[in-house]
């Protein structure tokens, strides 16, 4: 009995010396070290072990920790315990990303690489997996990540992970405005088109693996749904900003947000003149004379200001004539229309044709 108190004691002095560096359990960092060789018997019979239970609770994003790697199972244990970079949590779980310095993933997309001045070593954060830790696996805290390698983290874990409703995002101020990239509650993606004081316009991002245009996130290609356009109060706490993409690269201006329809007659202001709406960009309104369900004689463009009010739509037989008139041009590759207004036409035709 005397001798298992001495071992204990010994143990446990052990343990609280080296956990004033908080660099006691780096395994895959520090191989050769004996220290890092206890079991988790040994573990859990100490005050230690007790004393980091309640410092799980203090746990935050981007901390970093020593955990037990999850659903390990090889008698290797040089590599049981690792780091894992903290991303976010609930009441009972940690969800990180694992840490390591194998060299090996130098060249993989899914990593992200930088300097850990903490042990002045490169490492690589596997991006594209959360792990999952509870207060059992849990160690001890070892340092905070610095804030610019904990945003360009987030970035790329954006790109790779599958399960970004897990990640907490309240420590960045991003923006709401056209381009901020919107992760709901189901974690589905959408994206902003336009703010004002009180509500966003946002459309769904959709899986798409063939567009020629996509948004690269959670490890799939992302195409624009610009049909289905959805208005959100800013005070709808169901939506979270976590990224942003270039409007004019992925052309978010060029989306009809007027509420129009190809095929409404538009009445002008001052005037007796009524035109065919074909489609709205920013404050440009296309359209085709009325005249042209009889001669289409090309495409104008008006000020917004200019419309006075919806007057009626065409009826299904004229509508259907006047896509015959404008469809044979419009395909023509010689008639460019400005600003990407024939592609939101030629959507809508084929939008009507279905």
């Amino acid at each position: 009995m005397n001798l298992k108190k001495v071992l204990f004691g010994f143990l446990k002095k052990h343990l609280k010396k080296k956990s004033k560096n908080s660099i006691l359990i780096y395994q895959d960092e520090s191989p050769k070290s004996n220290e890092t060789n206890l079991d988790e018997t040994s573990f859990k019979d100490t005050g230690f072990y007790e004393k980091n239970k309640k410092e799980f609770e203090q746990i935050e994003p981007m901390m970093v920790i020593v955990a037990k790697t999850p659903g390990y199972n090889s008698k290797d244990l040089s590599h049981l315990y690792r780091p894992f970079i903290v991303v976010g949590r609930n009441c009972n779980t940690l969800y990180a990303i694992m840490e390591t310095t194998s060299s090996k993933y130098k060249d993989d997309n899914r990593y992200y690489k930088y300097h850990n001045d903490k042990k002045d070593i490169i490492a690589y954060c596997q991006c594209d997996k959360l792990y999952q830790i509870n207060k059992d696996d849990f160690k001890y805290f070892s340092y905070h990540m610095p804030i610019k390698n904990y945003e360009e983290l987030i970035k790329k874990l954006n790109k790779y992970c599958k399960t970004l409703d897990k990640v907490d995002y309240d420590l960045f101020s991003y923006p709401l405005k056209v381009g901020s990239v919107l992760l709901n509650d189901n974690n589905d993606l959408y994206v902003v088109l336009k703010t004002d004081k009180k509500e966003i316009i946002i459309t769904k991002l959709l899986l798409n693996d063939k567009s020629k245009r996509y948004i690269y996130m959670m490890g799939r290609k992302y195409a624009i749904d610009a049909d289905n356009i959805i208005r959100v109060s800013k005070d709808d706490d169901n939506y979270k900003v976590i990224d942003f993409i270039d409007p004019k690269l992925n052309r978010l201006r060029n989306i009809d947000l007027s509420g129009y329809e190809l095929g409404d007659v538009l009445l002008l202001e001052k005037s007796s003149k009524k035109i065919i709406f074909l489609t709205q960009i920013a404050d440009v309104i296309f359209y085709a004379d009325l005249d042209a369900l009889d001669f289409f004689n090309g495409i104008g463009k008006i000020n917004k200001d200019k419309v006075s009010g919806f007057y009626r739509k065409l009826s299904d037989d004229e509508i259907k004539l006047f896509i015959r008139k404008i469809e044979r041009p419009l395909n023509d590759e010689k008639n460019v229309v400005y600003y990407g207004a024939k592609e939101n036409i030629l959507r809508s035709i084929n939008k009507i044709k279905k």
